[in-house]
């Protein structure tokens, strides 16, 4: 199963680019009076006009950084939202009232036509401008913010789906195992009274299998062909234990293309439930089992059709057949087919999957 990444590191990279965003855009609007004086004036390049001109743009800096990095931070996103507009409604007010001051106490008329002979003028609007300004910029912040946050949620919700899902496949494949062998070790255990020999070549079969389960099964796709050799194998098992006078037919692909994957343990249970429910010491029992790789080699379609033994029958699936059912509603949501038939005197599932 895939390990997600800690979502300390998802957070990390999320404030990571919000600050690039900030700090381009702010980089950007310390530049143009650089710019500004060297592409657009005839005039020599003048490091007091750029200083003025820097001068006008610090209070909205100062009020951006106190908005960002503290108010939106801890009363914004602490929801605690009274506070947070009281708070910066009194920051813009008291950064743009001492500039105010700043230019009275200076005797600094922002409407002279010359400001090359003040050094920091801190504004070129009046203040009620300023304010304005102010807020339109602080609300601008919190829209950016509210955006990233968006994005970043979405991913956590995701995340949580997808782990929710992957946690859940885990479970109802470990459910599988325990019900798997639970059956086996009966068969055993029948077996062993009838044929003790037989009952040593079944345990063998069974260690090729118990292999398959507790390793190969670990992993999200596996191939056809080992999903193959493990049904093959609980077969043999199975012939071990019934006679001749059970047709067993086994019609599957001699070699199957690399690339097709399917999930583990996807049709054990149909062939178990087959020689559950379906065979008859009394009269004539079948199983047929089929496995066909479509020309595009991009679906999978398995077939199981045997009779129904009367004594046996109750309900041919239970536990297994609706972990089964979950799995594939997890793994191909609306891609998957699944046909059961049930008729007085036999039973059959075509299951029709996609490959992973």
């Amino acid at each position: 199963m895939r390990v997600p990444r800690p979502q300390s590191e998802k957070i990390s990279k999320q404030a990571l680019t919000e600050g690039l965003l900030y700090f381009l855009v702010w980089t950007s609007i310390f530049l143009i009076p650089i710019l500004s004086g060297s592409i657009f004036s005839r005039d020599p390049f003048n490091w007091n006009r750029i200083a003025i001109a820097w001068s006008a743009i610090l209070p909205y800096f100062a009020l951006f950084m106190i908005h960002n990095f503290v108010l939106m931070r801890r009363l914004l996103l602490g929801k605690r939202y009274l506070s947070y507009a009281l708070s910066t409604i009194g920051v813009t007010v008291i950064i743009f009232s001492a500039v105010a001051l700043y230019q009275y106490l200076n005797d600094i008329d922002i409407n002279q036509p010359d400001l090359l002979s003040k050094r920091w003028i801190f504004s070129y609007q009046p203040l009620h401008v300023n304010l304005l300004l102010g807020v339109l910029m602080c609300g601008l912040n919190v829209g950016i913010m509210m955006i990233f946050k968006s994005i970043h949620d979405d991913q956590v919700l995701a995340e949580m789906k997808h782990n929710i899902k992957e946690a859940e496949l885990v479970y109802l494949k470990y459910q599988i195992n325990p019900h798997f062998f639970m059956n086996t070790l009966n068969n055993i255990h029948a077996l062993i009274d009838i044929d003790s020999e037989s009952a040593k070549d079944t345990v063998i079969e069974l260690s090729k299998m118990m292999r398959y389960v507790l390793y190969d099964s670990e992993q999200d796709a596996i191939s056809l062909e080992k999903e193959i050799h493990f049904l093959q194998h609980y077969i043999q098992l199975m012939r071990l234990r019934y006679s001749d006078s059970v047709e067993i037919v086994v019609d599957v692909p001699e070699e199957s293309p690399s690339q097709v994957k399917i999930p583990p343990l996807i049709f054990i249970v149909f062939v178990e439930n087959a020689f559950k429910h379906g065979i008859s010491y009394n009269s004539r029992s079948f199983i047929h089992i089929s496995i066909e790789v479509s020309k595009e080699a991009d679906r999978v379609r398995y077939c199981v059709t045997n009779t129904k033994n009367p004594s046996k029958w109750n309900t041919q699936g239970g536990i297994g057949l609706d972990n089964v059912r979950k799995r594939l509603d997890l793994l191909f949501p609306k891609r998957y087919q699944l046909e059961i038939e049930n008729t007085s005197n036999q039973y059959s599932v075509e299951l029709n999957i996609p490959v992973l």
